[in-house]
């Protein structure tokens, strides 16, 4: 049960993370030198990770920041967002 909640978590976190870069342009600041990007950490942010590296945690971890991108998918907002993926797929 919670390897289902985790991937299906990770699904719409991925979704509306694309969702979100194409939606609005958000700054990323690099000057700061105080965190490392991991090549896996860059595969994880592109939703391909192994299942041995999520692990459990409890609901109160997203207690009010995550929504459902159910009804984006239902009114077409995240068309534009499959239409960028199916073009730059690999």
């Amino acid at each position: 049960m919670s390897r289902t909640i985790v991937v299906v978590t990770a699904f719409a976190f991925a979704l509306s993370g694309s969702a979100t870069v194409i939606a609005q342009q958000k700054t990323h600041s690099h000057a700061s030198a105080d965190h490392v990007h991991s090549k896996d950490d860059q595969q994880i942010y592109k939703g391909y990770f192994e299942d041995s590296q999520i692990k459990d945690r409890p609901l109160s971890d997203y207690a009010g920041d995550w929504q459902s991108v159910y009804p984006y998918l239902q009114d077409g907002t995240l068309e534009a967002v499959w239409e960028h993926k199916s073009k730059t797929a690999t």
